[in-house]
């Protein structure tokens, strides 16, 4: 199965998890995180075609660009690459969870950091 992305100007498109099952795929790394994907969206890890995995997504882009690969991640990982070929396709139904920031306790922080927690606080209490 090959989905030209390219041919969808306005790129509404999406998966469905049952797409998911027949596709190369290339996940997160670390199994923790694959397996809170596979229980969120309710898949079955044996059945998917996972080619590659990995800890550092830009190192994907090659693959991504020059094959039939397909990465399973959170929208806006690769918006660094200003690359017009590389869209985010968003699954049907929209799945959603939140994310966690976290750092060794009882450690003495910088100040930059400081500020940085300050900053992500503001930003949480706005929301």
């Amino acid at each position: 199965m090959n989905y030209n992305f390219r041919s969808h100007e306005n790129y509404d498109f999406s998966f469905t998890k049952e797409d998911l099952y027949k596709i190369p795929l290339i996940l997160p790394h670390r199994s923790i995180v694959r397996d809170e994907v596979s229980d969120i969206l309710k898949l079955d890890q044996t059945r998917l075609n996972i080619r590659a995995t990995t800890s550092l997504p830009g190192n994907t882009v090659s693959l991504l660009r020059n094959s039939n690969y397909y990465s399973l991640t959170i929208k806006g990982v690769y918006n660094n690459f200003h690359d017009p070929d590389l869209v985010f396709v968003p699954l049907v139904p929209n799945k959603s969870t939140g994310d966690v920031l976290a750092w060794r306790k009882n450690t003495i922080l910088s100040p930059a950091i400081e500020k940085f927690l300050q900053f992500v606080n503001e930003q949480i209490q706005e929301s």
